[in-house]
């Protein structure tokens, strides 16, 4: 008796909500928020799962693709999953003068941020992201400011133990710009071949404390 065809399915699947997910060059990478870690599938097994993710023709009964339904880091859905667009990012300019009036401010600010960063490193990626803070200080100005006031940090940074770690430095950048109510972004990018993982902060598309070509080489996969 001839085998049956394989069963194919067209339900789509996303990444569940603590889970983020990135297409690096075609291998599959996902970040588990809730163990704060990262899985890589390469090219060759990735296929039936962004097959799933994109509403395509796909084997339901692939066992990479039930091991992640079971493990609830994708879920069935109603409409595919699509990928956020590249930010192009740019760089910083030389920096203003700076203003003497706000030092009080932002070395009050400092201060606080490194309590914040101790007291929030071992929890959660998104935790450690949501927590916001503000001293009444202005947010509207110019790159050029904010190259002044990013200079300020590192200034002081450098006298911070351990604060060289990209996820630390970024953190203690995010609760500093934060506390004087900046908006920023804490930004994670991944790599394959080997695997790396990377973070920083950018402002209105900017990186703060990384170069471009640096990050460029990393496929964004969150954003906080």
């Amino acid at each position: 008796m001839a085998a049956s065809p394989p069963r194919f399915s067209i339900m789509p699947i996303r990444p569940s909500d603590h889970v983020r997910i990135a297409d690096v060059a075609g291998d599959l990478v996902l970040l588990d928020l809730r163990q704060d870690d990262y899985l890589a599938l390469s090219s060759c097994h990735a296929g039936p799962v962004f097959a799933a993710l994109e509403g395509k023709d796909h084997d339901p009964a692939d066992p990479i693709l039930q091991e992640l339904l079971e493990n609830r880091l994708v879920q069935m859905a109603a409409e595919p999953w699509e990928q956020a667009d590249s930010i192009h990012v740019l760089p910083l300019p030389e920096p203003a003068r700076s203003n003497s009036l706000y030092k009080g401010w932002m070395l009050l600010a400092f201060a606080l941020s490194v309590l914040l960063t101790l007291a929030s490193y071992y929890r959660s990626t998104k935790a450690l992201a949501s927590q916001a803070f503000s001293c009444g200080y202005r947010s509207e100005f110019s790159p050029e400011r904010m190259a002044g006031i990013v200079r300020w940090f590192e200034s002081l940074r450098i006298f911070i133990p351990r604060t060289g770690r990209c996820l630390v430095q970024s953190l203690l950048l995010l609760h500093f710009l934060r506390l004087l109510r900046i908006p920023s972004e804490l930004v994670f990018g991944v790599r394959t071949h080997p695997f790396e993982a990377h973070c920083w902060v950018e402002w209105n598309s900017r990186v703060l404390n990384d170069s471009v070509d640096h990050v460029c080489w990393y496929t964004v996969i969150a954003r906080f």
